[in-house]
C-alpha cells in the first residue's frame, strides 16, 4: 500500500538517524544496518508466506499466495538502499559523489513516493462506469494500492520518453472493481487501453484520458526534464567548475546515481500476476530502465556544462576517490581518516602547493588523493 510505503520508508530514516546517534564508527553502522535489514526481511518474508488468501467467483475458487523469496530479496534490498543514506556511509564518500548522490536520491524518492501515493487516490477521484449505487472508494483505493509501486517507478520513464509496461486484463486490473450489484470500472478509456498495449509511451497512455489527461501528463514530463537538469546545474554551483568540460563531469555524476536508483528501484517494485491462463507484468522493464539512466546521464551533464561555461568558478572541494568503509577494507583505515575534504578559501590554499599536472577523477581538478597530516606515517 502506499502508506505503507511512505510509512516504511520514514521508519527506516528515524532508524539510521537513531543508529548514527547511538554508534560512531563505520564496524558497528554496518553491522547495525545489516542487523535491521535482515530481521525486517525476514518478518516481511514470514507474513508473506502466512498471509495467502482464497476468493470464491462463480468460475471457481482462486488462491492467492505470495512468494516469501521474492518479498524477503525486496525487502532486503529496500533496507540496505535506503539505509546506505539514512545511516550515515554516504556522509563517509569523498566530494563531488556525496553531493551528486544525495541530489539524486531526494529527487528521485521524491518522483518515486508521490506517483505511488497518489496512484490510487487519483483512480478512485473519478465516477466510475457500470454497477449501480454508490462505488465503495476507500475499500477501491486499497485494492488499487497494490499496483501503486509500479506506477511510481514508470512515472520517470514515461516522463523522458521510455515504455512502461503496463498490462491489464478485463477483470484483472486497478481500474476494474466487483461489487454485489456488478462490475464498476474507473477510466473506462484508459483500463481498455491498457488491455489493449502490453507497454507504451506516455502519449500512448495520455492520448487514452483524454485531452486535459494529456496536457496534465506533458507538463508533469516537461517540469521533470527542468527539474533533473538544474540538479545537474545545482551541484556545479555548489562544487564549482572553471571549465565547462567540468561541468559536464560533475552534472553528470548526478544522472549516474539517478540512474543506478531506476535501474535498482524497477527490479524490486513492479508487479506480476501470474495465472494458468495469462501472465501479468506492470512496471518497468530492463530496457526501459536502462534507456532512463541513459537520458538522465545527459541532462545533468547538460545542465552541469551550460552552468560552469556560464558562470565558471574555482573548484570548492579537494577532489578525493570514493572513501571505503574500514569495516569492509581494514588496510583502508589510514587512508579514510588522514585528512578530510576541505571546502572553499581552505580548498584553494591547499592546491596552491600541488603539482599542476596531478589530475583528479574529474580532470586537471587536484590531487587524486588527500595530503597526509605532518608527522603522519603513511602505511602505503
Amino acid at each position: 500500500m502506499p502508506l505503507a510505503t511512505v510509512v516504511l520508508v520514514i521508519a527506516l530514516v528515524v532508524v539510521g538517524l537513531v543508529a548514527r546517534r547511538a554508534v560512531r564508527t563505520a564496524r558497528e553502522r554496518g553491522i547495525a544496518l545489516l542487523v535491521a535489514a535482515l530481521t525486517a526481511a525476514v518478518l516481511v518474508a514470514v507474513l508473506a508466506a502466512t498471509l495467502g488468501f482464497e476468493l470464491e467467483q462463480e468460475e471457481g475458487t482462486l488462491d492467492y499466495t505470495f512468494s516469501a523469496g521474492t518479498y524477503f530479496l525486496v525487502a532486503l534490498t529496500e533496507f540496505l538502499l535506503i539505509g546506505s543514506f539514512s545511516f550515515g556511509f554516504v556522509t563517509v564518500w569523498g566530494e563531488p559523489f556525496r553531493t551528486a548522490a544525495r541530489s539524486a536520491a531526494v529527487l528521485f524518492g521524491v518522483v518515486f513516493l508521490l506517483g505511488t501515493a497518489l496512484f490510487p487516490g487519483w483512480i478512485v477521484a473519478h465516477d466510475p462506469a457500470g454497477g449501480r449505487g454508490e462505488p465503495a472508494r476507500l475499500r477501491d483505493m486499497a485494492l488499487n494500492s497494490a499496483w501503486a509501486p509500479g506506477a511510481g517507478t514508470a512515472a520517470l520513464p514515461l516522463a523522458l520518453g521510455a515504455k512502461a509496461h503496463m498490462e491489464t486484463e478485463r477483470f484483472t486490473s486497478p481500474f476494474v472493481s466487483f461489487t454485489d450489484e456488478g462490475v464498476y470500472r474507473y477510466l473506462p478509456g484508459i483500463a481498455r487501453y491498457t488491455q489493449r498495449h502490453e507497454s507504451a509511451r506516455l502519449d500512448g497512455y495520455a492520448g487514452a484520458g483524454g485531452i486535459g489527461w494529456k496536457l496534465l501528463l506533458i507538463s508533469g514530463s516537461v517540469l521533470l526534464v527542468i527539474l533533473w537538469t538544474l540538479a545537474g546545474a545545482w551541484v556545479v554551483a555548489s562544487m564549482g567548475a572553471p571549465r565547462a568540460i567540468d561541468g559536464l563531469r560533475l552534472g553528470a555524476l548526478v544522472g549516474v546515481f539517478g540512474g543506478l536508483l531506476v535501474v535498482v528501484v524497477s527490479r524490486i517494485a513492479y508487479m506480476r500476476i501470474e495465472t494458468p491462463e495469462t501472465s501479468l507484468f506492470w512496471g518497468v522493464t530492463g530496457a526501459a530502465s536502462v534507456q532512463t539512466a541513459a537520458e538522465l546521464v545527459v541532462l545533468t551533464g547538460i545542465g552541469g556544462a551550460v552552468y560552469a561555461a556560464l558562470r565558471p568558478a574555482p573548484r570548492q572541494f579537494q577532489a578525493a576517490p570514493l572513501v571505503v568503509p574500514t569495516w569492509l577494507w581494514p588496510g583502508h583505515e589510514e587512508a579514510a581518516t588522514a585528512a578530510p575534504a576541505r571546502s572553499g578559501a581552505q580548498a584553494e590554499e591547499d592546491e596552491a602547493g600541488d603539482d599542476e599536472g596531478n589530475a583528479g577523477p574529474l580532470g586537471d581538478t587536484g590531487p587524486l588523493v588527500q595530503k597526509d597530516d605532518p608527522g603522519h606515517d603513511r602505511d602505503d
